[in-house]
């Protein structure tokens, strides 16, 4: 799939909403390369980075609250430094 296609693909999904239910059939790794093909400002590492930062978090928050184990929910911006400090 060209990078057109692939823009294309993303365009008019969840995806950009977050929407799982709505997610392409495009792998992360696929998604950082788009990014940093548009704009390059922060390596792929950078976004791995995060992702595992937010993944961590994520599953720390539902230990914390059964409210937010059974479903998908958002991480607000301190929750998430919180969760990333070690």
């Amino acid at each position: 799939m060209s990078l057109k296609e692939k823009r294309v693909a993303l365009a008019g999904t969840g995806f950009l909403m977050g929407d799982p239910a709505n997610m392409p059939d495009i792998d992360f790794p696929e998604i950082v390369e788009l990014i940093c093909k548009e704009d390059g400002r922060y390596a792929p590492r950078a976004y791995d980075f995060v992702r595992q930062g937010l993944d961590h978090t994520v599953k720390e928050l539902r230990k914390q609250d059964a409210k937010r184990a059974a479903k998908a929910f958002h991480v607000s911006g301190p929750e998430l430094l919180d969760g990333m400090r070690v």
